[in-house]
């Protein structure tokens, strides 16, 4: 991620990683973050919804769900 700042598919494995050890903190919240801004679909919106619960933050959670789910039933361009 250091080399490649705009990578969301690495960004989103290392928010995983985090995750898996139970090591849920800020910057897990900004990797998933990015994930989402650099064009990870509603797999990294879902991701960023597991963090936020995993941090007990449910309306975060609710709303990254919420719109990983609009973007599947709404594609852009689709």
């Amino acid at each position: 991620l250091a080399l490649r700042a705009y990578d969301s598919e690495a960004a989103a494995m290392l928010a995983r990683l985090q995750l898996e050890r139970k090591a849920v903190s800020d910057q897990t919240v900004e990797l998933a973050s990015r994930a989402v801004r650099f064009g990870g679909g509603p797999e990294a919106l879902d991701l960023l919804s597991q963090v936020h619960s995993e941090r007990g933050e449910t309306d975060l959670a609710l709303q990254a769900a919420s719109q990983a789910r609009d973007l599947r039933e709404h594609p852009a361009g689709g």
